[in-house]
């Protein structure tokens, strides 16, 4: 019993450590991909805005 809860408690600290790591990546992807779309948006109504006057 007392190496199976040592098991667990590695084994939930080790997938902590990794999805920490795993929302550090997907965040900076998110934000990545959320910078690429917003400045092709921003062009995009600067190209519009500048048409109509």
């Amino acid at each position: 019993m007392e190496l199976e809860t040592l098991k667990m408690k590695g084994f939930i600290y080790e997938s902590k450590k990794s999805k920490n790591s795993f929302w550090k990546f997907a965040f900076a992807g998110y934000y990545r991909w959320f910078n690429h779309f917003y400045f092709k948006a921003r062009k995009k109504a600067n190209l519009l805005l500048s048409v109509k006057s």
